[in-house]
């Protein structure tokens, strides 16, 4: 589809977290997506996601520290 659009993209996978290994593997408790952990199920390292916007040649700086802001005041 992207390229219908003229677009482009490129994929970076995710690692599952070990809390939610945990939840899933011992927690007996009805599953809820959109309660922790399963609503965060995965990280991403910052720098597979920098190489993946410079393979797109986007500048993508930017955009992983707009990330990095967000997320800190998403967690306090």
């Amino acid at each position: 589809m992207s390229t219908t659009l003229n677009g482009r993209w490129c994929g970076v996978r995710g690692q599952i977290t070990p809390e939610v290994l945990r939840y899933l593997d011992f927690d007996k408790s009805t599953r809820d997506t959109l309660k922790s952990p399963i609503r965060d199920p995965f990280k991403v390292d910052l720098s597979t996601l920098q190489m993946a916007l410079d393979y797109l040649e986007v500048d993508g700086e930017i955009s992983v520290k707009k990330r990095l802001v967000h997320e800190a005041n998403h967690n306090m």
